[in-house]
């Protein structure tokens, strides 16, 4: 499937927030299609509620609305929206420069000014969803990528592991076994409880620099595969 044919594919839900009722129906005309969902709401109480449970893709905030103003849910929406990018498109009096502009410095995308063409906000509409289904298609990508680092990293722990605590483990193993054919009093007795004893030592300082590596640092080992070098001093 084409990024085209899931564009077009997938309903976009847009949220218009105005307590006009022949604005808020003017815009739900400009914006008909398959492929939108439009949401009204009246004021911005209900618009911040509806952007909660509807999680929109676009949102269409006129200024003055009672309860809560449209600077006022956007600034709210933009300050909680972490990485996840929905875009907000302000309506705005021809005498309003000042709330233009604090609009675009609380995180407004754009504005466009009332009366307004229903060409033009359906061109701008269009232009935001498209930027929206990018950024969407970038973080999903990102999180993947996160994904498969931690993975990978999962793997490599796993892998020096086994490198690093394969031979104390053996030796651990072969002297266990040496003191079950040795009398207690024998010096080769004493000589396996002390190699005992030191192969723990260096397996205990191993898990210990596993558990403090903050380097990621990984170094060839076989077939294609890493494993992380401790030899490195942590910072």
């Amino acid at each position: 499937m084409t990024e085209n044919s899931e564009n077009q594919a997938k309903i976009y839900k847009i949220l218009v927030a105005d307590d006009e009722d022949d604005a808020r129906n003017l815009i739900g005309i400009a914006l008909q299609s398959k492929s939108h969902e439009i949401i009204f709401a009246r004021d911005g109480e209900e618009t911040l509620r509806l952007y909660e449970e509807e999680k929109p893709d676009l949102l269409i905030l006129d200024i003055q609305m009672p309860k809560i103003s449209g600077l006022d849910v956007c600034e709210s929406i933009k300050r909680n929206a972490g990485e996840n990018f929905v875009p907000i498109l302000l309506l705005t009096s021809r005498q309003e420069l000042t709330n233009k502009l604090e609009g675009l410095g609380i995180g407004a995308d754009d504005y466009i000014t009332k009366p307004f063409s229903l060409v033009e906000l359906e061109a701008r509409v269009k232009a935001f969803l498209r930027i929206k289904a990018l950024t969407d298609a970038l973080r999903e990508t990102k999180e993947l990528l996160q994904l498969k680092e931690k993975e990978l990293l999962a793997t490599e722990v796993a892998g020096t592991a086994a490198h690093e605590l394969g031979q104390p483990l053996t030796s651990l193993l072969l002297h266990c076994r040496l003191l079950s054919s040795l009398s207690p009093e024998s010096t080769e007795f004493k000589e396996s409880l002390s190699a005992i004893s030191n192969e723990s030592t260096r397996m205990k300082k191993i898990v210990d620099r596993l558990a403090s590596l903050k380097r990621y640092s990984p170094v060839d080992y076989a077939d294609g595969l890493h494993i992380l070098n401790l030899d490195e001093e942590s910072d």
